[in-house]
């Protein structure tokens, strides 16, 4: 039955249990109680696809279109990865591993990947045992410094612990403003810079190819990120219905939820012919293009027979930079066609994207196929 002002002046006639469905929120619905009816959303958890119910008022007391609001507010946090239940819930832990499984329900999908092996492989083994109110500065600083050799992964994992610390103070297992992290400095990193060398790109255009029939979904990845400059993580969440056919046989990649989508908005990523013509004409919008994997193990035997351990699928982002400066375009350019915001320069007054990108793509192109071997 549908939830409206008209079935909620009719309730008291209604018999319990009845479900009313809202048709405009369409995860909100009151039930009708003996006592209190309750407005109620239901959901999924994007990180671990659990369902949830939450209870968010009691009618009459919160009118119709105010429990709208509520569901409404509270849907944009699961659209963007988390879970408002938890919210709502008392926090029970003792230890640094007990709080540290609930701290992941709480990440958003898009880090959700990096902080689970962070913490399950070395935070929670090294320091899971540690009581909450117990743990100490010399505690996180054994720990920071036991993973010297990797810097830049000691400083994630210090990241980490804040904020499952952070949690405990916010949640009343600890007095706020004793985060011993605050005490501990982070490491030194030296930026990593990788130039892929023409040698390099030749190999790995061989490599593509070798791999074209026996694994052509991770190939077709890795392509995309070669000619586009998109970021991993994006091409694998990406789908055939947020593609636009554009002219010259180019297709742009539309995105809503991105790494920078506080800042810039929708993400607009532009595929030329080179890749397009390996796209299928029967294609599914609601289908992922080549996700949900990113193909770390063929890029690791490619990198293994190229002879270039240390190139990191991210370099490939890197490498078309270089290639968009290379081929006669400048940093600002990079800057248009990766929707950078700095230095100096703000999206939101850059007139023509679509074409300047455009351009910008078909001179990388070019460029790409000599370096490869064409």
């Amino acid at each position: 039955m549908e939830l409206s002002a008209i079935t909620l002046k009719n309730l008291e006639k209604l018999p319990v249990g009845t479900v009313l469905r809202d048709p405009i929120v369409r995860p909100l619905y009151l039930t009708k109680r003996k006592t209190k009816s309750t407005y109620t959303i239901r959901y999924l958890v994007r990180s671990t696809g659990r369902e949830r119910r939450l209870r968010i008022g009691i009618h009459p007391y919160i009118p119709l279109i105010e429990a709208r609001e509520i569901a409404q507010r509270l849907l944009s946090e699961v659209v963007l990865g988390g879970d408002p239940a938890l919210k709502h819930k008392r926090i029970t832990a003792d230890t640094i591993g007990e709080l540290a499984e609930i701290y992941l329900t709480r990440k958003k999908i898009k880090s959700i990947g990096a902080s689970t092996r962070l913490i399950r492989k070395h935070v929670i083994p090294e320091l899971g045992h540690l009581s909450l109110a117990d743990i100490t500065v010399t505690d996180i600083r054994d720990f920071h410094n036991s993973h010297i050799a990797t810097p830049y992964q000691a400083n994630r994992l210090l990241h980490e612990i804040r904020g499952i610390l952070k949690l405990a103070e916010e949640s009343g297992l600890r007095s706020m403003g004793t985060n011993p992290c605050q005490f501990v400095k982070q490491f030194k990193e030296r930026p990593h810079q990788r130039e892929i060398t023409p040698t390099e790109a030749r190999r790995i255009a061989e490599a593509l190819e070798a791999t074209r029939d026996t694994n052509p979904r991770g190939t077709l990845f890795i392509l995309m990120l070669i000619y586009s400059g998109a970021r991993p993580g994006e091409i694998a969440a990406a789908k055939w219905g947020q593609l636009t056919q554009l002219k010259n046989g180019f297709e742009k990649l539309s995105l809503a939820h991105h790494k920078t989508e506080g800042v810039i908005g929708e993400r607009q990523i532009y595929f030329p012919p080179i890749i397009t013509d390996r796209f299928p004409v029967d294609r599914k919008p609601e289908d992922l293009i080549v996700g949900p994997h990113i193909p770390k193990y063929l890029w690791q035997q490619i990198r293994k027979r190229i002879g270039a351990p240390d190139l990191r699928l991210y370099d490939l982002r890197h490498w078309f930079a270089s290639v968009v400066v290379a081929s006669g375009h400048s940093i600002a350019d990079v800057g248009v066609l990766y929707q950078h915001t700095s230095p100096n320069t703000s999206i939101r007054y850059v007139h023509g994207l679509e074409t300047r990108s455009i351009a910008l793509i078909e001179d990388a192109v070019d460029y790409l196929k000599i370096m490869m071997g064409n």
